[in-house]
């Protein structure tokens, strides 16, 4: 849980950034009477990868029986691996400023690993030199709709909410012994959702969003941050690339009945992701 909290500066940080970019809003509403055409697209699709940093801890049970394992430290899982993500626009009514936002992206990993020391999870002990096989299977399905309370030719501000849903497996086991623990959860998970487009020229583009999520309900206790500030550039009238640097942290944990984890999950990531970008006006 520790290892997150190096990823909470970062939100702020970025937080602090997109309401400093509302000082752009009176400029850009001057030039608005001006413009011919506004340069955010009907529809887009972004495709890309790059390479991300992780952190993950897993605990199987309770919070008084239940040990938390690092998945990178003590089971081998690579803190590095490249990552694939998809996303979508679409810009609903004449003005535009009905939008709708979708993603995909899979962080899954596997990993084999001899043990160093012993550990506990759930019910078995894994003695020291036991070789043992790790897979953690995380896949983020994310929506959101948002309304553009400032839309012209230079800003697009925008409020919303939306809803990530997260199906989570975890499970180590040994081939030898043939003992196993497993954990999974399919978590929806909603949140608010703030994003600020900013034209640099026609063609030239910066790209903000955060998206922010807490609840505490009985023993279930949900916490998520996703921001991502980028650079595109449309290359043509249908094409663009861009470089966006993004930050996820996501912490579930429920110890009671709420949900089918029973136990804990916290995870973070951090990198740069290099995309292209398909536009429809």
């Amino acid at each position: 849980m520790k290892r997150e909290r190096r990823f909470q500066p970062f939100a702020i940080f970025f937080l602090i950034l997109m309401l400093g970019s509302w000082t752009l809003v009176p400029s850009a509403g001057a030039e608005s009477d001006k413009a011919e055409e506004k340069p955010w697209e009907r529809f887009s699709l972004i495709l890309g990868g790059g390479i991300v940093y992780m952190k993950s801890d897993v605990r199987i049970g309770s919070q008084s029986t239940g040990i938390s394992v690092n998945l990178e430290d003590a089971l081998g899982l690579d803190t590095n691996m490249v990552v694939l993500r998809a996303e979508g626009i679409a810009r609903l009514g004449d003005s535009r400023r009905h939008r709708l936002d979708f993603g995909y992206f899979d962080l899954s990993r596997s990993g084999t690993k001899t043990l160093g020391r012993e550990i506990t999870i759930g019910n078995t002990v894994y003695p020291i030199g036991t070789t043992v096989d790790t897979e953690f299977d995380m896949k983020l399905f994310k929506g959101a709709y948002s309304y553009s309370l400032v839309q012209d030719a230079r800003i697009d501000f925008g409020l919303g909410a939306g809803l990530y849903v997260l199906p989570i497996k975890f499970q180590i086991s040994n081939s030898r012994s043939g003992a196993m623990e497993d954990s999974s959860s399919t978590a929806p998970l909603p949140f608010v959702e703030m994003h600020i487009d900013y034209a640099l020229t026609p063609k030239l583009f910066i790209k903000q969003n955060l998206n922010l999520f807490y609840l505490e309900y009985k023993q279930f206790k949900g916490r998520l941050v996703d921001a991502t500030i980028g650079l595109e550039y449309n290359i043509w009238k249908h094409f663009g690339m861009g470089l966006a640097f993004n930050i996820f942290s996501l912490s579930v944990q429920d110890n009671g009945e709420t949900s089918n984890l029973k136990g804990s999950i916290a995870f973070a990531f951090s990198g740069l992701m290099l995309y292209g970008k398909v536009m429809y006006w």
